[in-house]
């Protein structure tokens, strides 16, 4: 389905080259490099390198963008079955165990759910990602990436993220969040950290371990008609569809997953 205005808030991202090691992937993009005074008079952001326009490129609403995903798996509910979910904070370790023939529990979640007793079997940490929320006062309309970020999402400009795990690297103040990230994107929009007012936003990520495949999404089942779906990490964009998929197949018990790939 086509992305609606809801969910696609821009399609136009700038690419930075903060430091001179960045000057070279910019040229394996193919685009027009910028120079320094160029890009600045574009973005206002101060690159020593320049940078370039990426083509097809797209800032979503990470919210907006599930809630259209949940309004299509609504729509293909067939008839006679029904679908109860909760979203937010779901107090994991009381939802009853699945009542009817038929009926599953199916746990898909970032690293809030690795807190429960229920997973801790998981092999699976969890990642706290925090981002500040500027007023977007001057319309901005487009994106800015150089390992952080600026995006324009509802009103706002998102700046992040933090990258933090709990009892190793964590932020223990707003403060030190605001400064945490201005030290790496404060010159992505000087302007943002002039003094200007803002708030700390907060996701915690189930990160998966590391193996020599990289990191693997899981989706497992736990038994008594229970699955879990997690583990996706910071690629669950790109990865959601098809290791949902995988989920969907899992529970019917039509096909091994390895099959998959041959009805793409």
């Amino acid at each position: 389905r086509e992305l609606n205005e809801n969910v696609v808030k821009t399609d136009v991202i700038y690419k930075a080259a903060l430091e001179e090691k960045h000057v070279e992937s910019l040229g394996n993009t193919g685009c027009e490099i910028m120079g320094e005074e160029e890009f600045y008079d574009v973005t206002k952001c101060r690159a020593k390198g320049g940078g370039v326009k990426l083509d097809k490129g797209l800032v979503l609403d990470p919210k907006a963008y599930c809630e259209a995903l949940l309004e299509v798996c609504e729509g293909m509910i067939a008839e006679g079955r029904t679908l109860e979910y909760k979203i937010g904070e779901v107090d994991f370790d009381k939802i009853t165990k699945p009542q009817g023939e038929d009926a599953v529990n199916v746990f898909c979640g970032g690293g809030d759910m690795l807190y429960s007793e229920r997973f801790k079997s998981l092999d699976c940490q969890p990642i706290v990602g925090r981002s500040l929320k500027f007023q977007n006062e001057e319309g901005v309309d487009f994106g800015i990436i150089c390992g952080k970020y600026v995006s324009p999402i509802g009103g706002s400009l998102i700046v992040g993220a933090t990258n933090e795990v709990e009892g190793e690297r964590y932020l223990n103040s707003d403060s030190e969040v605001f400064e945490s990230i201005k030290a790496k994107a404060e010159n992505l929009r000087p302007d943002l950290f002039n003094g200007k007012e803002y708030e700390v936003t907060k996701g915690v990520r189930a990160n998966p371990k590391r193996t020599n495949n990289g990191r693997i999404p899981i989706v497992e089942y736990l038994g008594e008609r229970e699955f879990v779906f997690t583990g996706l990490g910071s690629r669950g964009f790109l990865t959601h569809g098809r290791y949902g998929r995988s989920c969907a197949r899992l529970i019917l018990g039509d096909k091994d997953d390895d099959e998959m790939d041959n009805d793409e």
